[in-house]
């Protein structure tokens, strides 16, 4: 039986399209590992334990406290992190850092307490590992023609609606540094509605063009949806534009669909150290720039970003999977 356990602290569904679900799912299946994603699922005191960030406060309390026991008791235990702003539980940090003497949160620096993540300042010694879990959400759809739905001239923006991106959606979705009159469709559920409503109601002194139409639709459930659509804007955390963090899921969903991206001129540092080439007619800094390339995004374009980026992601998954192979190996 294998001394080795992957966590994650809710339920890993088959065809899951959370993020962190994904990596539990693809480190226990491709190293035949178990997975732990529910109570009552540990089937002994395991030495090494992969705990997959995830989100605690939906985890049932029996499997928080079953974890802090195995992080009692392990001798090593490996933190696996794709989002800067996620952290080990709170029962967690105690036992790490009141019993053991651990460190409890980044850097990790004291103890057999290790991190594997997409952000490599946090990286600080042998053990710890820079993987860019991200790449597991490539996952190419047959290459689609250009769009021809009503939505075929829109931009299409998915993801949180976090504090941090707040200037980048002013300025790139609601028109307040100057606009092109471009269509803006955001999906998200109707809470996160209400929080982008209320972003240009904080500009409402500045002299500015809203768009010509800003429409909201539910999260999508299928990556073929965003096929439907014109464009999207590779946007960042305000975070990420000091810490290297890795391009995020929406880039790798993006991508998977054919869907072209903008990018804005903050956050293209983060694509080109991640190795992609990003041709300056791509930056933008308000939406107005959006013209240097048209909309809807010729052809030649579309097939331009798909030659240059598509084959990278390919690469960088391949290493993803090697790198993850060659870690696990180690434990043992």
């Amino acid at each position: 039986m294998s001394d080795t356990v992957v966590v994650h602290l809710t339920k890993c569904a088959e065809k899951t399209t959370i993020a962190s679900a994904k990596i539990a799912r693809f480190l226990a299946e491709a190293h035949d590992l178990p997975l732990v994603d529910g109570p009552g699922q540990f089937k002994k005191q395991y030495r090494n334990i992969i705990y997959v960030n995830s989100m605690g406060a939906f985890a049932h309390a029996d499997l928080r406290r079953e974890l802090a026991v195995q992080s009692r008791n392990c001798d090593r235990l490996i933190y696996v992190q794709n989002d800067y702003n996620v952290h080990p539980i709170s029962q967690v940090q105690k036992v790490v850092r009141d019993e053991r003497g651990w460190s409890h949160d980044f850097p990790f620096t004291k103890g057999e307490i290790f991190l594997w993540g997409t952000v490599p300042e946090y990286l600080t010694r042998p053990g710890d590992l820079y993987l860019n879990w991200n790449q597991l959400t490539y996952d190419p759809l047959t290459r689609s023609k250009p769009p021809s739905s009503p939505h075929k001239a829109s931009i299409f923006y998915w993801g949180a609606c976090r504090p941090g991106r707040k200037d980048a959606f002013a300025r790139l979705l609601f028109g307040c540094y100057g606009h092109a009159h471009i269509p803006v469709v955001i999906s998200c559920a109707t809470k996160v509605r209400n929080k982008f409503e209320e972003i240009p109601k904080e500009y409402k002194d500045w002299i500015y063009d809203l768009p010509t139409e800003v429409s909201y639709v539910k999260p999508f459930k299928s990556l073929k949806e965003l096929q439907e659509y014109g464009c999207t804007i590779y946007l960042e955390d305000e975070t990420s534009n000091d810490v290297y963090t890795s391009p995020a899921n929406r880039f790798y969903e993006a991508l998977s669909a054919d869907l072209f991206m903008f990018v804005d001129d903050i956050a293209a540092h983060t694509l080109k150290r991640a190795g992609y080439e990003v041709p300056p007619e791509w930056v933008i800094k308000t939406p107005a720039d959006i013209k240097n390339v048209g909309l809807p995004v010729p052809v030649a374009q579309r097939n331009k970003q798909a030659m240059l980026w598509k084959y990278k992601a390919e690469e960088g998954l391949a290493e993803l999977r090697k790198n993850t192979a060659l870690a696990i190996s180690g434990l043992n």
